[in-house]
């Protein structure tokens, strides 16, 4: 688990000493995510280099360092995140080619195998999270990868015939890359989701590479050649399974689980796992206490019992007999975090979950340096009751003649609408929708009766996210695996993991999500929905069944409940006067860019007794942001 940077360049008119300075400085920026070591690499001409910070998990020695050279010195790769099954990998290469391993990281596996068997075969093998630069000396290319779930981040852009990349946004600035503009569309974009889906920024001109992504850099003698192209889709994968004749059971489901999370437990450092008591944090805690009998668990008490799990967590832990600690967060810890919001996450990202998920990985940082988390088990396996809702919704939408009056009218401004305008604005925000997609991102979304950004023309208000690669065959399945198969697609890598990460690395702590593994997601989209959720066990029904056999029936037979936080009560309180002080303080440049006027309305109707946290949180965190990104 580390962080890097670096650039490929067509040409060289920036000295050595001061691409030294360069890369340097970007691995400054970034020292949270790799404190333990830090080293760079320049090719000789100049035309690329590599920046790297190391948190070291696996082979502690020199040996482990980066940027590493392959054996056969083609290749040079800065390698983030961690690949499982590289010990299997390594007992394949040895029958192939006579190696002798400088030492036992995954990172010298990943050389190898690449050097081996080239890199687009090499990203078919891995098990693992991760994204890597890679320069190959030979064909003069630089090869960027993504895991398939979009756990490890990449950002990359181009600009004045340099191709500059890291691992975070703030490294970028350090290597020479000026950020440019704001991406309304992007701005308008996480108005409505409260994050910036891949591959767009809050910058024009700067980009995430998206999961499952390969980006190829070729030098050519006319410049930089760049071709972007997936070697993983999640509807391609799930159509290849969904006409199984022996869909996976809840058995093969165990035994892949059991062998992700054996994978995810090797470490040369102390590690643990997050707890809440939900069904998917129970079950990898299960699995894990199995292989580690000193198991430390951690999780998140709140003061409010009507978003605390902690009882729970306690009970499970109790029973599995597991080194439990939990912390409790109140609204004054509320208040010393959104703090350290912008300068964690680097770009607007406004899921609420972000505050106590800072709190519970500083926690476990202060007893081990790597954790589990249970991430996935929802959108693998059926467990959010919103798809049923929404799908019910959508089937009982009105008829097509009056669709086009609604989307006739949703094109209308909305300024100056007061609270009933903005409750019909939604309904024909609803009505105008197309595909279920559309309705189920406008059913999810903020700021649904429009976003207060400005310069954002009528046709694109709705926002919705309709690039996604393979979209197109979603409609092959039923509306429940439609809406699952979205989700691993864009919110799992572009909320979900992106909060976790950059929490988590914050505090230079390695997550790993055992949930989040190409033969599970296999095996979960081959089972059909009615196995999903079937009558007896509701929803999630096989992870169910495969937790009664761990954990006492009545541990897991409660009603579903989100990592969420009081931000109602937040907002009125210990929050109250850090949001009144963003709104009132606004710089005059901001009024151009956002509705601040509307959003002030939205603040005084939530303080009187109205629940508009959800518009306002992104609000609140986007003028925080603009407020340091101006300092």
């Amino acid at each position: 688990m580390c962080g890097f940077a670096g650039f490929v360049t067509s040409s060289s008119k920036i000295g050595r000493e001061e691409w030294i300075d360069r890369l340097s400085s970007a691995g400054m920026a970034m020292a949270h995510r790799g404190p333990d070591d830090q080293d760079l690499w320049l090719e000789p001409d100049l035309r690329a280099g590599l920046s790297f910070r190391r948190l070291a998990i696996r082979d502690l020695s020199e040996s482990g360092r980066q940027p590493m050279e392959s054996h056969c010195e083609r290749y040079v790769i800065a390698f983030n995140g961690e690949i499982y099954n590289h010990e299997d990998l390594r007992r394949e290469l040895e029958q192939t080619v006579q190696v002798k391993w400088r030492g036992h990281s995954d990172t010298e596996t990943l050389l190898t195998a690449i050097a081996c068997w080239g890199p687009d075969v090499a990203l078919t093998r891995l098990d693992g999270m991760f994204a890597f630069a890679l320069w190959d000396r030979r064909d003069r290319t630089m090869f960027f990868a993504r895991d398939r779930f979009g756990e490890k981040p990449l950002y990359w852009g181009l600009q004045g015939g340099c191709l500059y990349f890291g691992s975070e946004l703030k490294a970028m600035p350090e290597l020479g890359l000026c950020s440019g503009d704001l991406d309304e569309k992007a701005i308008a974009q996480f108005f409505r989701y409260r994050y910036i889906p891949a591959p767009q920024t809050i910058f024009k001109g700067v980009n995430k590479l998206r999961a499952g992504e390969v980006l190829k850099a070729r030098w050519t003698e006319e410049g930089l050649d760049t071709e972007l192209e997936f070697y993983w889709r999640s509807t391609c994968e799930a159509s290849a399974v969904a006409t199984r004749k022996n869909p996976a059971d809840s058995e093969t489901v165990e035994n892949l689980l059991k062998t992700s999370v054996e994978g995810r437990l090797n470490s040369d450092v102390p590690l643990g796992a997050f707890l809440s008591g939900g069904i998917d944090s129970s079950l990898t805690v299960a699995l894990a206490r199995q292989l580690d009998p000193g198991l430390k668990t951690y999780t998140i008490r709140f003061e409010d019992s009507r978003f605390n799990e902690a009882d729970h967590a306690m009970a499970v832990a109790r029973h599995l007999e597991t080194d439990h600690h939990e912390l409790t967060v109140t609204e004054q810890d509320a208040l010393a975090c959104v703090a350290s919001l912008s300068s964690v996450y680097d770009e607007p990202f406004a899921d609420p979950s972000q505050i106590p998920t800072i709190l519970l990985c500083r926690k476990a940082k202060e007893h081990v340096t790597v954790a589990l988390s249970g991430d996935g088990g929802d959108e693998f396996f059926a467990g959010y009751s919103r798809y049923a809702r929404i799908l019910n919704r959508w089937e009982g939408r009105p008829p097509a003649w009056m669709r086009k009056g609604y989307a006739w009218a949703s094109s209308l401004p909305v300024s100056g609408l007061g609270k009933s305008g903005e409750k019909i604005f939604r309904t024909f925000m609803n009505g105008r929708a197309e595909t279920l997609e559309e309705y189920a991102q406008n059913e999810v979304g903020f700021w649904r009766s429009g976003v207060p950004v400005r310069d954002i023309a009528a046709g694109e208000r709705h926002l919705f996210l309709s690039a996604w690669p393979g979209a197109d065959d979603l409609a092959d399945f039923d509306g429940i695996k439609r809406q699952m198969i979205s989700d691993a697609m864009v919110y799992l890598p572009d909320d979900l993991q992106v909060k976790v990460d950059r929490a988590a690395m914050a505090c230079s702590l390695e997550v790993r999500t055992p949930f989040l593994n190409q033969q599970l997601a296999r095996a979960a989209w081959s089972i059909s929905t009615d196995n999903h959720m079937d009558p007896t066990h509701g929803s999630k029904s096989i992870l169910k069944q495969i937790l009664y056999r761990h954990v006492p029936r009545e541990l897991v037979d409660r009603p579903k409940q989100g990592f969420d936080v009081p931000l109602r009560e937040w907002l009125r309180g210990a929050l109250k006067s850090w949001g009144e002080e963003l709104l009132n303080e606004c710089d005059s440049t901001i009024h151009d860019i956002v509705d601040v006027a509307r959003i002030r309305r939205v603040w005084a109707w939530h303080q009187a007794g109205g629940r508009r946290e959800g518009d306002l949180w992104p609000a609140l965190v986007f003028l925080d942001w603009w407020r340091r990104w101006q300092a």
